[in-house]
């Protein structure tokens, strides 16, 4: 599918995208609102991107830690595309992009991309997450994430359209090298494997704690906690994890 990226600048990074009220939207949450601050002790923290999408977590990571060590994963090849495009233009150092979806097994697995609009978030390892028929099927390489956390990670962000728990279940026996995790879930019944109960015992088991925010209708984020979450569907949460 051919589609056109265009290319803006804001202070010293360009930004290249092919939907403009995405490019905003994800600006205003990631840039204006601060949705991927985090403090560290190092100047070169090391940080793992669970869907890089486009780079524009990259891009804030980078501008927050200039010396920082990222290893980022994208699995859709369009988007892929405009991903290294952002990192190529901005001549960022230090950064692997691996075309690749994190699963909990190695090889290749069906992968499926949103065709109801030309927006390029929402792509996902699940049929069920998309709106009957409005997807397109590909084969994608999927890697298991724990064989990428053998070392202390400064700060882990999974945004994986629906495969949380899949993956935390996969890199539980990891996660005493990961100091921080920035998760955001996406609930729907039509994906009961997705179970947030156990992505919370898996935090709770392995010392993290934790802050729940929700965003609903592309609002403001709201601090909410388990027994406060709307359960309307489909909802999205960000729960920030740090170890005790």
């Amino acid at each position: 599918m051919r589609f056109l990226i265009r290319t803006i600048k804001i202070g010293k990074f360009k930004f290249s995208f092919k939907n403009l009220q995405e490019f905003i939207l994800l600006y205003l949450g990631i840039y204006l609102f601060g949705g991927y601050k985090f403090k560290s002790k190092k100047e070169n923290p090391f940080i793992v991107d669970c869907g890089s999408h486009v780079g524009m977590s990259i891009l804030s990571f980078k501008k927050q830690y200039p010396k920082s060590k990222i290893i980022g994963f994208e699995p859709n090849p369009e988007t892929f595309k405009i991903l290294e495009k952002n990192v190529e233009q901005n001549s960022l150092d230090n950064i692997e992009l691996v075309n690749a979806a994190v699963s909990n097994r190695e090889g290749e697995i069906d992968f499926y991309i949103n065709t109801k609009n030309t927006w390029s978030w929402g792509d996902s390892l699940l049929k069920t997450w998309f709106v009957k028929d409005k997807f397109r099927k590909v084969r994608v390489k999927a890697v298991t994430l724990s064989r990428h956390l053998n070392r202390s990670v400064d700060l882990l962000k999974l945004n994986i359209e629906g495969s949380e728990t899949l993956v935390m279940k996969e890199i539980e026996g990891k996660l005493r090298n990961v100091k921080e995790i920035y998760l955001h879930y996406h609930g729907k019944s039509s994906n009961p494997d997705n179970n947030l109960k156990e992505i919370f015992r898996i935090l709770d088991r392995n010392s993290y704690t934790y802050t729940i925010k929700q965003l609903r209708s592309f609002g403001i984020p709201r601090l909410v906690t388990k027994l406060t979450i709307d359960k309307r569907e489909p909802y999205f949460l960000f729960i920030r994890a740090k170890r005790k």
